[in-house]
């Protein structure tokens, strides 16, 4: 999972893949944006579903309220090595909000496309 100082994410491709499987690991600010998961994946049912997107590009980002930098939570794949569509992406972002993540998490979207 790749966290920056002013970034919460929400990894959709590949974090310690298949040993964690779907998960709600992110950074330390994951904890107090509860709620932002579902506001994101809103603002992607909205978007062209058709729009590609390649490793790190991020589909959406929805400001925090939390007052620690300008945090905000962001979508994006990572080290995945190939193009993915926003719709694709609506698929695994519920995926995470269906394990009951409501802020950061990961989910592998190939067999063994662990993140090291």
């Amino acid at each position: 999972m790749v966290s920056l100082t002013t970034l919460l994410t929400a990894v959709v491709a590949a974090a310690s893949a298949n040993a964690l499987g779907i998960n709600c690991r992110g950074s330390g600010l994951c904890v107090g944006n509860k709620g932002l998961l579902g506001q994101a994946q809103g603002q992607l049912r909205g978007m062209d579903q058709n729009k590609k997107l390649l490793d790190g590009q991020h589909a959406v980002c929805v400001k925090s309220s939390v007052s620690i930098g300008d945090p905000s939570l962001c979508v994006f794949y990572q080290n995945t090595g190939r193009e993915w569509t926003i719709g694709q992406t609506v698929h695994f972002v519920q995926n995470i909000l269906d394990h009951g993540c409501a802020a950061c998490g990961s989910v592998p979207v190939d067999p063994g496309n662990n993140v090291k």
